[in-house]
């Protein structure tokens, strides 16, 4: 039983075992100073002493500027600051924060773009996608890396005013700087279910045309050399796992070449020097496609796993830099907390990893091509305990989602016999030893043969810490006088934990909900969850979509892909690959009654919004709703409240267990 937090601590562990059914939850700050890696609360670590320079919550991209001299960076998280880092020192020069604007919260997404070059005085320009404010923010960083925003800005609205916004996301521009090409993000009904690119004038800030693309188009690259400058560019779909070509020769007039299949969940783009080759980093496959630019064809696909992991999905590369020679590249890969190191010229093959801060969310090459700069979206803290208020004079408050630090880091390309010392580092970070890894994977099947177990019932909770419910175990490391439900309310728990196991040093993976019940069903996050959940929890306007369904749409009923399933799937689709029996209560149903753009019903409120949960699901067991009892105890006690919902379902029960056992003793008969 996962208890995860939308509150406002870290969970610290708890855990009764029955059977295979746990109670895990979170808790107290961890810190290792001996020189030994750090361990995430993932299960896995990052290497100790690491430094980075701060730059607010989850920095999701990274820009160097033409000349190399300046590094910027863009947050997509809770305390979201557009930055700029001297590349030659590492250290920040300035920053501008987003805080509430007039029509709302003001915004930054992923896109970034500097313009070819400074002017005659030194002065840079650089443009940043404002996300939900549907405008480019244009910039000004003088000699001194001063950052100024211009009192110009690049709008591109949506086409009608009831729509939802086009949510700026990756931009590009031509050679000269006259026009911008950027992404909008967001797919749903108003679409038709695709997405669109915008080509905009800069000078005259508007909208010269609008391509329609596959949906949730991410990342954008353009062609700015040899005799296809200004004439085509490319943009992925993480949704669809393809990346667009399209012809923008005459830019009122913009239009799709063709759909190239990549890997799944496409999100970065590089060109390499050449301009011949463009790369792409797939999220969801752990993969880099390399792509021909005159064919527009894939022409190679490099698996960035390593030999050990096999199949095993979870390395997640978000992002690609390349060397000014063309003959090696950089991936930031996030869910491994590394950089791989790819070998591109004589075949392409990995050539090692490189250790990193905790889920490295972009990469950029300085100049010298001696160093890399990595992104590391959630810091460099193995934990983010919040009994005090957090930053500068406790500034940050004690919300979770404002304690991650994410920052930028600083590393020196190593030479060979360094990078075999670091991949190796990598790989324990990881908990990755081939022969190992072997022996674990045939020792746990031998393990579960013939395990006993005939039935499992996994039972998950949220909001709710191991101090506030066991507290009071003696037996436990807590703290009693955090306790809320102890053992005179919650006897089931305190003697589950008292008869098989109490976990009370067990670490929470996800920071809230949204991401939470993706770790508890897939064993992690995709990178599209990872990215938005602290944008919508921040209120900038994201819609919650790691739920089963887009935008409030039960997008796999419609027959499309969901962009936010993780890449290995649920529990359900390996359960049901099995050919094992199943049965849901309450995950993953609908809000509300749908019905299609014609007015045909797709699906009621409770029922199932995923293909492998219908005729798996009890629709009379409600989903996460406050007004409705767990337990029949109002009942005994006689102790309803104003507006409760006495009764709900097919056979009208008066709680979520009532429900649940009338089922449960069916079954049982």
């Amino acid at each position: 039983m996962f208890t995860l937090d939308r509150a406002t601590r870290p969970l610290k562990a708890a855990a009764a075992l029955f059977c295979v059914a746990a109670l895990l939850a979170a808790g107290k700050a961890y810190s290792r100073r001996d020189g030994a890696p750090v361990p995430l609360p993932t299960g896995k670590f990052i290497a100790p002493g690491q430094e980075q320079t701060g730059v607010g919550s989850f920095p999701a991209n990274l820009a160097l500027s033409p000349d190399g001299r300046w590094l910027a960076v863009t947050n997509t998280g809770a305390r979201q600051q557009l930055s700029i880092i001297d590349a030659r020192t590492g250290s920040l020069v300035s920053q501008i924060a987003m805080g509430a604007a007039k029509t709302g919260k003001e915004a930054l997404y992923l896109g970034l773009a500097w313009a070819p070059a400074a002017d005659s005085g030194g002065l840079h320009t650089l443009y940043a996608s404002r996300g939900t404010e549907d405008r480019i923010a244009i910039y000004k960083v003088d000699a001194a890396g001063a950052l100024t925003e211009s009192d110009h800005s690049l709008h591109d609205v949506p086409a009608t005013a009831a729509a939802q916004p086009n949510f700026l996301a990756g931009l590009a521009l031509s050679s000269d700087g006259a026009r911008c090409y950027v992404a909008h993000n967001e797919t749903g009904v108003w679409t038709r279910f695709r997405g669109s690119l915008g080509v905009l004038d800069v000078a005259g800030d508007r909208v010269l045309s609008v391509v329609t693309t596959p949906g949730f188009p991410l990342a954008v690259a353009a062609i700015t050399a040899g005799p296809e400058r200004d004439r085509k560019i490319y943009v992925t779909s993480e949704r669809d796992g393809v990346v667009t070509a399209i012809d923008v020769s005459d830019p009122a007039h913009a239009h799709v070449i063709r759909d190239i299949k990549t890997g799944d969940h496409p999100m970065a783009l590089c060109l390499d020097p050449s301009q011949k080759r463009l790369l792409v980093a797939n999220a969801g496959s752990d993969t880099v496609s390399v792509i021909d630019t005159n064919r527009d064809a894939v022409v190679a696909t490099v698996s960035l796993r390593p030999a050990a992991v096999r199949g095993l999905p979870g390395l997640t590369p978000t992002s690609i830099a390349v060397s000014r020679d063309g003959a090696h590249c950089w991936v930031s890969l996030g869910d491994w907390n590394a950089v791989a190191q790819v070998r591109l010229a004589g075949g392409y093959a990995v050539e090692g990893y490189l250790p990193a801060g905790w889920y490295p969310s972009a990469v950029a090459l300085n100049s010298a091509g001696d160093r890399i700069f990595t992104a590391n979206a959630k810091g460099v803290l193995p934990r983010n305990p919040n009994r005090d208020p957090a930053g500068p004079g406790g500034q940050w408050g004690n919300y979770i989602e404002n304690l991650l630090e994410g920052g930028v880091a600083s590393i020196p390309l190593p030479g060979p016999a360094e990078l075999t010392s670091l991949t190796a580092q990598a790989l324990a970070n990881n908990r990755i030893d081939g022969a190992a890894a072997d022996r674990d994977r045939a020792e746990a099947e031998r393990a579960l043969a013939n395990s006993g177990v005939n039935h499992v019932i996994y039972i998950i909770k949220e909001n709710r810490t191991y101090d506030e419910i066991l507290g009071d175990m003696k037996e436990g490391d807590g703290d009693a006088s955090k306790v809320l439900f102890g053992e005179e309310v919650t006897p089931n728990l305190h003697a589950l934990a008292r008869r098989f196991a109490l976990l009370d040093n067990f670490y929470d993976c996800a920071e809230v909900s949204a991401d939470g019940w993706n770790w508890s069903t897939s064993g992690m996050t995709s990178e599209y969850t990872a990215r938005n959940v602290h944008f919508n929890y921040s209120g900038r306007g994201r819609s919650y979509d790691s739920e089963g369904d887009n935008n409030g749409d039960p997008i796999d009923l419609l027959g499309l892909p969901d962009v936010s399933t993780a890449p290995g799937g649920y529990i359900w689709d390996r359960v049901r690959a099995k050919g094992l029996s199943y049965r849901n209560y309450g995950f993953f149903v609908a809000n509300n009654d749908y019905k299609d753009a014609d007015g045909r019903p797709v699906v009621k409120r409770n029922e199932p919004l995923r293909k492998a949960l219908l005729g798996h699901t009890d629709s009379s067991f409600l989903q996460f709703v406050m007004g409705y009892a767990d337990s029949e105890a109002w009942i005994r006690h006689n102790s309803p409240w104003p507006g409760q919902l006495k009764a709900f379902g097919a056979h009208q029960a008066p709680s979520r267990f009532t429900e649940w056992k009338q089922e449960f003793d069916e079954y049982v008969r």
